[in-house]
């Protein structure tokens, strides 16, 4: 249960991350269409922008230009043979310990069941004695 409340987390979490960072592109996108517009507005018609202003615009329209101070995320590399049989390994051990690890809390709770029967037994027994 717990790791479904995580995992529902984590899924609510990236949304709105996603969903702010859509907003944020839309209002860049916006804000330069208007510049754009504006700027097509103040020249005349026969006149062309130079290739600077251009390559300037062309620079911020990327999120990488303009968020030069955040980290970009590098797409990770395929994995190789023998780092694909290590993830295996590691899968197999984790199973391992999963299963070790159920058999274990099943003879404790087994071991507590008992227990608690034995316990039971003994007190109706007193009980029986009075």
């Amino acid at each position: 249960m717990t790791g479904q409340i995580h995992l529902a987390w984590a899924c609510h979490s990236t949304l709105t991350r996603t969903h702010f960072h859509l907003q944020e592109m839309m209002s860049n996108c916006l804000a330069w269409a208007h510049h754009l517009i504006l700027t097509r507005m103040d020249t005349p018609s026969n006149s062309h922008p130079d290739t600077a202003e251009i390559a300037a615009d062309i620079n911020n329209s990327s999120w990488a230009a303009r968020n030069s101070n955040h980290p970009i995320l590098t797409p990770c590399a395929l994995l190789n043979a023998a780092q694909k049989a290590q993830v295996k390994a590691w899968k197999a051990s984790c199973k391992l310990s999963a299963e070790q690890q159920k058999e274990a809390e099943d003879t404790l709770t087994t071991a507590i069941q008992q227990l608690l029967i034995d316990e039971n037994e003994k007190i109706s027994t007193l009980a029986h004695m009075t």
